[in-house]
This record gives C-alpha cells, structure tokens and sequence, in this order.
C-alpha cells in the first residue's frame, strides 16, 4: 500500500509509506530556505514522488493534513495555494477554485502567512476554498471545565468520532489522481504520529498547539490501542495561545509569530511569575462563559490579553510599544521583560499541566488501561513543562516533529496499519534525505578555492575532538537531515562546555541574542553522573535537566537547568567524537546547537553546509568523514 502524507500549512512537508515502511520524508523550508515556509505546490510533489520512482496515479491513499485556522466547518473554509496551475484540490462533491488575483491574496491570506511565502515562486495562479472538518465533539464531553473533564466526560467507543476525523477529498496535479484522498483532522494528525512512533501499545494522548478554539480544532485528548487512535475529548485549552498572544507583548512583532514562544523560554528563566494569573488557568468554555469582567479591557471589549495587562499595569503604566523600546532584545534582559516572560511560562505550564492531570484522571476513571502518555503538537517543544510532566508521571514520549513539520507524517500513518512499533531509539529522528557526499567532494570545484580538507576518516574525528577542546568551533553534516526543529548531531554547530565564553561566542556566530541557551549532547553515562531530572531516553532535546556540575557553563542556563539530547551509536560519528572528546577532555560531552543563521532554517545539503560555513565564522566544517577548513582568514 502505498500512502502519500501533505501538509500544506505552516512548517509544510510531505510524507511516504510503503507496505508500513516510510520510505522518505521532506521539510520544505529545509529546501525553500526560509523558516517555517508555509508552500507546498504541486512541482514539489510531483519531484517527490519521481525521485522515489512513483506518479501520483500510483499512490493508493493522498492524505492532506488540514491547518488547524480552518477546521472548525463554520463557515470559514480552508485555502489552498495552486501556483502552477495545473492542481486541483476540494470536498469530494465539489471543486472551488478561482484565479488568485493580487486583490484575492490579499484578502484571503492572513498576513502572518504572507511572510513565509518563498519569493522564488510566482504568484499564485489559482486559489482553492475547501470545507475542511465539521466541527465535531461528543455531546456529553463539553469541556465546561478541567474538573468536568476529569469526573463527568464519557468514554467514546467505536468509530463515533473517529470517522469524522476523516474527510473524502479530490485532488489531482496535471489531470492525474491518486486512487482515493482524505483530509485528516489537524490534531488527529499529531497524535497519530506521536502514537505510531511511540513504544506504546495502548496510550493516552493529549496534544496541544498554538490556537486557541473550541472543538478538536483546538487539540483534544485521544485514546490510542492497536494501530488507531479514538478521540474522546475537545479540551479547549488557551495553553499554547497564552504563549502566542502574550508573548509577542514583549519578545517579536505585534500579533501572533511562530518564532516567539522558543525565544520566550530561554528569556523565561531571567525572571520570576510575579504577574501569572489564574484567570488563564480555565478551559476556554470557562473563560468565554467568564462575566467578572476579568478580560474586560477599558473599552468595555472582551480581550485574551487583558488580565495579564492589568496584571502587568502594577508595575508599568505605559504601553506594550513602550515595553519593548526598553530592551534592545541584545543585551541583558531588564526585570520587567524577565517576569512577564516568566509568568507567560508559568501561565503556560500550568495550564498544560492541568489538561495532562485531566485527562489522566478521566482515562483512569472510565477504565482506559494505558502504558504511557503521548504528548504532540508544537506546545510540547517547551522543555521545562515536559519536563515537570515526566517527573510526575514518567512514561512520557513525545516525538522528535513534535510541532506542524509532522502533520503529513501522521496524516500518512492514519492509513498505513502496517506501520511496526519499535524501540524507541535516536534514529527516528533521523528520516530526512540522504545525499552523497563522496558524489559532492569529487564535483569540489565550486568551494576549491576557498575550502581545502585537512583530514579524513577516523582522523577527522580525532582531530575534530582535540580541536574543539583546544576552544575551536565547527559545523557538524553526517547522513540523513533531523526531522522536527531541533538539530541532533547531523546538522549542528558543535563547541565545548567548560567556557561560559563559549555561549557568548557561539551565540555571535550564529548572531543569536546573547542570553539565549544553548543544549548540550551527551553520552547516557554523563547524563545519569551530571544532570538530574531528564528521562535516560532524551533523544530528541526535550526535556530539560538540572546540571550538577560547574565544568560545564556553556550549556548551563541561568536557572542551573540543561535542554540536554543523549547519544547512541544510533547517532553516527557525532556519538564517536563525544567518545574521543571524552578520552581527552574527561566529559563525554559537547555544546549542540542548529547549523544554521539567524532567521535561516537548518541546512540541509553539503552545499548548504559549505555556504554556511563560509558565512560564519567557525573553525572547522566536519562534512561526513571529511574535515574541512577555509584557505584564507575570513573577515565577519
């Protein structure tokens, strides 16, 4: 069976399984070179399928990730880029697409998408309006509030709301069609992926995103046994929107930006919770219902943002414009920016904290058995909250593409039941594309003048090590691109730890704002000897850990906490420098960050990883078993 997984919103990718085998995966802004890129059009597609030697005729099953802006069926339909005007995509009884005029784009593409919209494409030719989703949840499971969830929801058997997590759809590029296509629920999509990858044969699911709305819409908490998941409950958190409403107040541009809430966890730490408050600690259900006038604004409007402000207005009277011309986001954070970052985290985890402990008590009371939890969708990057959620409850997984980037992955596994469960090991994080860097080496000439190699093999390795103790720095490319948002050791920037300059530096090569931390990678015997608070299995950089150890200041934030990634074997050489590392320094452990820019997505080719290696000032660029550096001084 051969199923093809789209996702054609934000953080956009494409998905193939095989017989239950995926077969290849591709993160587009990876490709587009810009963050986030919301542009899936139809050439991408259609190269997808031929590099693996298939036609979209070929395909049994299309399933089409739907963004979560449009799922809610209330009269607001989804829309969908055609930019070379030979695709059509629509409702199984019907097509509506229109020429996408300047005018058209920009009434009906919200701003914020606007900007990841790569300029290499040509405007769009077409624009198509889908009825994605009816809005669906059980009648007696109304999240009125945590506690009705908990102690009054009912259990949902069979496929009542299972099957309305499927819609039929057409799709076709160039007069050709798959033979049936679906559109899939949003949050059906990321708990699907978090289940099939998971070690668990029944689970509790929970996932939780950046919107803030009624219906599985807004995520839900799911049951998953065999090779399916079954919806139970809507839980209509404002969790992931306290962060992208209320973080923008002091951290990026006005209004929601999907950059904003990693920045606002490493600001965090500099403050303290001072203007956290319970109002945000509700089910939406409470707080539309709410008439105290607590999010009643000046104006006598209704506003998310208005408790905070109020809260906020104790110690600062001026306006949010005003807040932010204070800090240049470069230097030290002032106090005022630390505890509102502060208190959006706090705001922020307790409220994941409360659904979690919801849904744990509604599974344990209506009968659920499960073995562990499955956390998914982009809230659950937030390492302190998982980490506070892993100490409570332990048997937690929470996939590497955590956020939107697997969206058609999960789609994809809701119609491949012969996918396997396995063993949670680093390799399911490593599903990108390979490409062949003895091919890239032999056909040198484009960086021959510039770039010269100094070792290769098992010397590379020892050299590399005995480099980066000596205080150098390098670009780290080996075997297939990292799925998710985090670089694991095949595309990373790799520095020792025992200078906090370290920090300092990495972060003015990469011209990150200097506070913000950074994570180490270490071998599991380092992480049990050193750090305290994080699962032995933290593959993926998601969960935060306590370092009791001062040797190791560039990976320390200034909580004394770690966003700490253990290496296997699994992991390929970067596992082996951690060893030779620790064979000369005494720690088995390095400074890991992303191989990328500021404001650029990872790199993803050999020649991505020479261009940026060019760009920035590193030392060293260890590209597969070659070790490379530049001929002459650059000047940054």
């Amino acid at each position: 069976m051969i199923v093809l997984g789209l996702h054609f919103g934000h953080d956009a990718s494409i998905s193939l399984l095989v017989d239950g085998v995926l077969i290849a995966f591709s993160e587009m802004e990876r490709l587009y070179r810009v963050k986030h890129v919301q542009a899936l059009t139809s050439q991408d597609i259609l190269c997808f399928l031929n590099s693996n030697n298939l036609s979209l005729s070929d395909v049994d099953v299309c399933s089409i990730g739907s963004g979560e802006y449009n799922e809610s069926g209330r009269g607001n339909p989804s829309r969908f880029l055609d930019f070379f005007g030979d695709m059509e995509i629509g409702n199984r009884d019907k097509i509506l697409g229109f020429p996408c005029t300047k005018e058209i784009f920009s009434q009906q593409v919200f701003d914020r998408f606007k900007k990841l919209l790569p300029a290499s494409l040509p405007h769009p030719s077409r624009i198509f309006f889908v009825d994605l989703m009816p809005y669906y949840e059980h009648i007696n499971n109304k999240p009125i509030s945590h506690d009705y969830i908990a102690n009054s929801a009912v259990m949902v058997t069979g496929d009542e709301l299972r099957t309305r997590m499927l819609q039929p759809a057409r799709f076709s590029i160039a007069g050709r069609s798959p033979k049936r296509a679906f559109f899939v629920s949003h949050h059906a999509a990321h708990a699907q992926y978090a289940f099939s990858f998971s070690p668990y044969m029944r689970a509790l699911i929970i996932t939780i995103d950046g919107l803030f709305s009624s219906g599985f819409m807004g995520g839900g908490i799911y049951f998953g046994f065999g090779q399916n998941i079954f919806p139970q409950v809507a839980h209509y958190s404002p969790a992931g929107f306290i962060y992208a409403a209320l973080g923008p107040l002091v951290l990026g541009p006005d209004g929601i930006d999907i950059s904003t809430p990693g920045k606002l966890m490493g600001l965090s730490a500099y403050g303290f919770p001072v203007y956290s408050s319970d109002h945000y600690i509700k089910t939406g259900y409470e707080i539309d219902n709410d008439h105290s006038g607590a999010f009643t604004d000046a104006t006598g409007n209704k506003s998310f943002k208005t408790p905070f402000l109020k809260s906020i207005s104790r110690d600062f009277s001026g306006t949010m414009q005003e807040l932010k011309k204070m800090w240049d986001m470069v230097s030290d954070p002032p106090e005022m920016h630390g505890n509102i970052a502060s208190s959006i985290q706090d705001m922020f985890l307790r409220s994941v904290s409360k659904i979690v402990d919801s849904a744990v008590v509604f599974a344990n009371r209506v009968g659920f058995t499960y073995d562990g939890i499955c956390l998914s969708g982009g809230a659950f990057l937030n390492c302190p909250t998982n980490s506070l959620l892993y100490n409570k409850y332990h048997n937690i997984f929470i996939p590497p593409a955590v956020n939107d980037e697997g969206i058609s992955l999960g789609a994809a596994l809701m119609f491949d039941n012969g996918f396997k469960k396995q063993n949670v090991t680093p390799g399911i994080a490593y599903l990108g594309k390979k490409y062949d860097v003895d091919e890239f080496m032999r056909k040198f000439d484009e960086f021959s003048d510039e770039l010269t190699v100094v070792a290769e093999g098992e010397l590379a390795i020892h050299r590399l090590a005995q480099e980066l103790h000596d205080g150098k720095t390098s670009g780290f490319f080996y075997g297939r691109a990292e799925i998710g948002p985090r670089a694991l050791g095949h595309r990373s920037i790799l520095a020792g730890t025992s200078d906090c300059q370290t920090s300092l530096h990495v972060n003015r090569i990469k011209d990150r704002e200097k506070w913000r931390p950074f994570a180490p990678i270490l071998t599991e015997e380092m992480l049990n000897k050193f750090f305290i608070g994080a699962p032995s299995d933290s593959y993926f950089m998601l969960f935060n850990a306590k370092v009791r150890n001062s040797c190791f200041a560039a990976v320390t934030h200034v909580d004394g906490t770690a966003r700490v990634q253990v290496a296997t074997p699994d992991c390929g050489p970067v596992y082996d420098l951690l060893k030779v590392f620790g064979s000369i320094s005494g720690y088995e452990i390095l400074l890991n960050t992303s191989f990328n820019g500021r404001g650029e997505p990872i790199v993803e080719t050999p020649r991505d990883a020479c261009q940026a290696f060019l760009r920035m000032p590193l030392d060293y660029l260890y590209l597969e078993g070659y070790l490379l550096i530049k001929k002459r001084r650059m000047n940054y």
